[in-house]
This record gives structure tokens, sequence and C-alpha cells, in this order.
């Protein structure tokens, strides 16, 4: 399947740590040894666990929170906010308490960025502290920081870097 409709190399290919080994390891092996092409895989991105209280979220457990039930009490903006502010490799407790906060700080980072038109992507220094962040092993935690920063302090005309940014990159506006 993943010859038929990617071709033999993927840029990125995502999955939990859990699949490191035997999964991914596994995939490498059949796909480098059917094709003959190396790497199979450009950049692999590992997630860490959600956990609830304390264990892994799993069906197995039955301890999973969904996606749309968090949205019964946040929007999807803030719900991606919740989910983007921290690295992607660590794992990380579920605590409603922090979506709360994260609804709260989407709120206040609406209102600094304000209305107006998104884009074009600007060469300022707000802008480019959060793409740097971003481009160091997609640091999201350090992104968003840098956005909310920047829009409490932006000028009119930076405001609509930020907002592309915000909106299109990070999905949190």
């Amino acid at each position: 399947m993943s010859l038929r409709y990617l071709g033999p190399r993927i840029d990125i290919h995502g999955g939990g740590t859990d699949l490191i080994y035997p999964h991914h390891e596994n995939e490498i092996a059949q796909s480098e040894c059917a094709t003959g092409e190396r790497p199979f895989v450009g950049w692999w991105m590992h997630t860490g666990p959600v956990r609830l209280e304390a264990e892994k979220m799993s069906k197995s457990l039955g301890n999973m929170v969904f996606v749309r039930t968090a949205l019964e009490t946040a929007t999807p903006q803030a719900l991606r906010l919740y989910l983007l502010d921290r690295h992607y490799r660590r794992a990380f407790d579920h605590d409603e308490t922090e979506l709360v906060r994260a609804s709260e700080r989407a709120s206040a980072l609406a209102e600094a960025l304000g209305r107006g038109p998104v884009g074009p992507l600007g060469r300022d220094r707000a802008t480019r502290e959060v793409l740097a962040a971003l481009d160091d092993d997609l640091d999201t935690r350090a992104a968003i920081r840098a956005l909310e920063r920047g829009a409490r302090k932006a000028s009119a005309t930076v405001k609509p870097s930020l907002r592309l940014v915000a909106r299109k990159v990070l999905g949190i506006w």
C-alpha cells in the first residue's frame, strides 16, 4: 500500500515511540529489501504516549479521552494549543485543568492578534522567532510561547504575519 500510494521513499513517517521496535524496524527492513531504496524514511517523528492518571491511554485499558469529548468543552483551536504545548516526543498526562487553561490562552491570543488580514509571512523578529522554534525539531511549545509574546508586542504591520502562522501553520487561532 505504501509503495502504491507514496512510492519507495517516504519523507516523513510518524507513530508512537512504542512502535519503534518491532513495528517500524520491521517496516524499514521489509521496505528497503523490497525496493533496494535506502533510506525508506527521511524523518521519523515518534510521539510520546498520552497518559491518564499516570497510565498510558489505550483502548485495552478503556481509559481514553476522545477528541469529540474534549470538543464539548473546548474549541478546536484551544484543543490544538493544548496538544501542541509540549514537545511531540515527550509523554504527557492529560489534565482537564490544563485544557481549560488552553481555552483561556487561545482566547487571549485571539484578542492579542485581533481581526484583520492574514499574511503575508513577514521577516519581522516575532515571526522569525516562531519559525525558528518550529525549525528546531518542531518545538511547538517554544513556537507558541514566541507567538504569544510576539502577539502582545506586535505592531499592526507585524500582526498579519503572526496571524498567518497562528492560523495556517499551528491552527490555534
